[in-house]
């Protein structure tokens, strides 16, 4: 009898331990894992801007049709409630944030600033206080930064001359300084696009192209050209044409002291120190360009107007892989991320996950959200320190966990 009870005694324990165990979460391998969802908007639509993400929250902006005023709002990093609303815009008939590159706002020490028509702002964004804003020419809506400094390029309309230069800003004092402006004036044309600035990992070279450079008559035809501008020694390393009569995109990534730009036949890849082309390679692709792509571990990632996926290899420009245009869809693919070998991208409502190793499309997520239920393609942060994907619909924003 007592081994019975024992025994029975034995099986209850068991039992009450396995109950209160918790069952294992299954999840979906053909879709991300969602962390948490925050409506923004009841009505209207999510702004413009890409998620920016700061050490404890994560910022969207809300956009209303016919509204002067788009807002920045923070939602906590990991439960994704909202934290505070910024709109301390001066008085304006249009505080709408452009951001169509992606490259509209730079962070930095959980602080962001950005470009308004003339103006600029730098929020702080644990409690979205407004530590500066000022006045002065029109920006291009394009900040490029590194630490506390950020570059951008300006026009100087006053003189109605329309010339570009290019200025540097500590974001902790909203102090502006010219860094130069004669390289860029001497061969500018009014109605050609303005060049971009970028700055290297060490924070004192810029580098940026001339996209569809005309020259005055009587050599008036498009042309681009690379300049590259030592800031602490305050000279012009190298300015080289690169093309004629073609033209490259005004958004170029440096890796590993290498440019990496796009043309009109497909990528070029040059030695960041001398200017001098590394190689180039022509995709043979007929009736589409290319839209965005980005560089990482080794490899370029290039979405295409054909909706194909393109992986090349960042050495040479020889092609590894590519994807159909029935799974890839990449049309309007901008800004895509890598992170741990998997490759994020947004496109025609979809949030897709890929092995850039392989090529193989691990998830295509839509989301379920009824009329609203699409992914901005301007929509995507990935954040390297949390291992998390911030993005937003037309309503709301999202955070999923990434891959690895």
């Amino acid at each position: 009898m007592k081994f019975v009870s024992y025994s029975v005694i034995f099986v209850y324990g068991v039992s009450v331990m396995l109950s209160s165990c918790k069952e294992p979460i299954l999840t979906d391998p053909t879709k991300p894992k969602l962390v948490w969802k925050t409506q923004l908007v009841p009505s209207g639509l999510v702004g413009s801007i890409y998620p920016v993400v700061g050490s404890s929250s994560v910022l969207y902006s809300t956009w209303t049709t016919g509204g002067t005023t788009e807002p920045i709002i923070a939602l906590n990093k990991q439960t994704g409630k909202k934290e505070w609303e910024w709109s301390d815009y001066v008085p304006s008939n249009d505080n709408n944030i452009s951001d169509g590159s992606g490259y509209a706002l730079y962070s930095n020490n959980d602080k962001v600033t950005f470009p308004v028509s003339s103006r600029n702002y730098t929020i702080d964004m644990k409690t979205g206080k407004t530590l500066w804003g000022n006045k002065g020419d029109a920006a291009e809506p394009y900040i490029k930064g590194i630490g506390d400094i950020c570059f951008q390029i300006k026009n100087n309309q006053s003189s109605g001359s329309n010339l570009p230069y290019i200025n540097k800003c500590n974001i902790n004092t909203g102090q502006w300084q010219t860094v130069f402006k004669d390289t860029i004036v001497q061969d500018f044309k009014p109605s050609t696009s303005l060049p971009l600035p970028h700055i290297d990992l060490s924070g004192d070279t810029l580098v940026y192209f001339l996209k569809n450079l005309y020259r005055y008559p009587p050599n008036e035809m498009i042309r681009c050209s690379i300049y590259c501008f030592n800031i602490s020694k305050n000279r012009t390393v190298y300015s080289k044409e690169i093309f004629a009569n073609q033209g490259v995109d005004r958004f170029l990534i440096i890796y590993r002291n290498r440019i990496y730009t796009y043309y009109d036949k497909g990528f070029v890849c040059l030695d960041m120190l001398t200017g001098n082309k590394v190689w180039t390679n022509s995709s043979n692709l007929t009736n589409s360009g290319f839209t965005k792509f980005t560089v990482a571990e080794g490899k370029i990632l290039a979405g295409n107007a054909n909706n194909k996926l393109y992986c090349y290899d960042a050495e040479t420009g020889a092609l590894i892989w590519e994807k159909d245009a029935a799974i890839a869809n990449t049309n309007d693919m901008n800004k895509p991320a890598v992170l741990n070998g998997i490759l994020y991208y947004v496109s025609l409502g979809k949030l897709y996950a890929v092995d850039i190793l392989t090529g193989e499309f691990l998830w295509q997520y839509k989301a379920n959200t009824g009329d609203s239920n699409l992914f901005l393609n301007r929509s995507l942060t990935v954040d390297p320190v949390t291992k998390r994907i911030y993005a937003h619909d037309f309503r709301n924003a999202y955070c999923f966990e990434a891959i690895r």
